[in-house]
């Protein structure tokens, strides 16, 4: 994949908590900006609208200031969005030409445009609407993955409406359309040593190309039994199987950070871009313990370490077997069979890295019965039936992750640009 531009947006940094709802801050001259509407903003999906209003609540009248308005996020390069305004309920749409300028961030990325390109000229008492529209049209780099923050301020200009602007506001926009599920995971896994097939769905709206190119698995067994860091190699394993060779890949279980993803996607997940499978399976050793109030098999990009919405969790329990194995040994046969020769490979683990948890996937529909059959041809009888849903927040995980702490989840959200 490209590398992202390294544009950056004029908005500086605020924290989550101050993002989770439309926000509008007065200005020392009693002015203020304030953003409504955008219930939704799908990739690859139609216009969405709102308005943005400035209001002049002082005694006098402001002849000097512009809005300013600028769109961002962690990555955002300026083809990735489109814009349009319109001056009130009678106006037609005109496009928004976005240009990139400094926020004095590194990570932070996207666009700022002088909506007015002159003065509002605002009397005491007076306010203005204007309309505007956003739509994300698809690219080749990959999509938009967290909220896509709206910044809007009075500024003398364009130059200036970082140092030197007033009445901001703020609005989050939630980027939908992407939803992952684990489909098939055993509901309670046999705590035999064996392999044990399961899938991941990817699923995108709009049929639109998201360009994911690696994820991650997190095996958390629980408060009080569970580490960051997964259960041991002799206790658990995942494999992901390559399509092409039908070779099984060993991959990570732990908390990774984004460069500790190892579920190579590109090679390893199969069907059209708006329904994308992977094939796995999890062999669950005998002395796997799990804390059942908790206990989680995730998939996708680990909360807390940037991105909000590609992420799933499924309930995960295990059951005492007869003819258990000490140690996992995923090709090895059910008790009486004959084993069958199974392609494997071990890549280097990758680095764990502790993170907070937050997070959210949305729901997806349920596998399909070629989806099933293709898991069934690659490593057993049909999937059974998972329990639950599939889908969800990771927020179960409560307080046990939460003692991370701040510091290694912002170590993880400073990530390097995407290839």
């Amino acid at each position: 994949m490209k590398i992202r531009h390294a544009l950056v947006a004029s908005a500086v940094l605020i924290s989550s908590a101050a993002l989770a709802a439309p926000a509008a801050q007065a200005g020392t001259s009693g002015e203020s900006t304030s953003f409504t509407g955008f219930s939704s903003l799908q990739a690859g999906g139609p216009w969405a609208e709102g308005t943005v209003t400035v209001a002049n609540t002082s005694a006098v009248e402001d002849t000097t200031n512009h809005l300013v308005l600028t769109l961002g996020a962690d990555q955002l390069a300026l083809d990735q969005v489109a814009m349009q305004y319109a001056d009130g309920p009678a106006d037609s749409w005109k496009p928004l030409a976005l240009s990139a300028a400094d926020s004095g961030s590194v990570q932070y990325a996207g666009g700022t445009v002088d909506l007015t390109g002159a003065p509002l000229d605002l009397k005491p008492g007076a306010s203005h609407t204007f309309r505007l529209r956003i739509q994300l049209p698809q690219t080749a780099q990959q999509e938009i993955d967290q909220d896509l923050q709206l910044r809007g301020v009075l500024a003398p200009d364009l130059a200036s409406a970082r140092t030197s602007s007033t009445a901001a506001g703020y609005l989050n926009l939630k980027v939908g359309g992407l939803g992952v599920q684990v489909v098939g995971l055993p509901a309670p896994i046999p705590a035999d040593g064996r392999a044990h097939p399961f899938q991941v769905r990817i699923t995108t709206a709009n049929g639109f190309d998201w360009h994911l190119d690696r994820a991650s698995f997190f095996v958390w067994a629980g408060q009080g039994v569970g580490q960051m860091s997964g259960p041991s190699a002799c206790d658990a394993e995942i494999d992901v199987q390559d399509p092409a060779t039908k070779a099984w890949h060993k991959v990570g279980m732990q908390a990774a950070g984004f460069d500790g993803n190892d579920v190579d996607l590109v090679k390893w997940a199969t069907g059209p871009v708006s329904d994308r499978v992977v094939n796995a399976r999890i062999s669950v050793g005998k002395n796997f313990k799990v804390n059942t109030a908790d206990s989680t098999l995730g998939f996708g990009y680990y909360p807390g370490e940037g991105p909000n919405y590609f992420w799933a969790s499924q309930k995960l329990a295990v059951a005492p077997a007869a003819d258990a194995l000490d140690c996992v040994n995923p090709d090895a046969p059910a008790p009486g069979a004959s084993a069958a020769p199974v392609a494997a490979t071990t890549p280097a683990a990758a680095s764990a890295t502790p993170s907070a948890a937050h997070g959210s996937a949305k729901a997806s529909a349920p596998a399909t019965a070629s989806h099933q059959a293709s898991a069934a041809a690659s490593g057993g009888g049909e999937l059974a039936s998972t329990g639950s849903s599939g889908t969800g927040t990771i927020a179960g995980l409560g307080a046990a992750l939460l003692a991370a702490g701040a510091g290694v989840m912002l170590l993880m959200r400073r990530r390097g640009r995407r290839a």
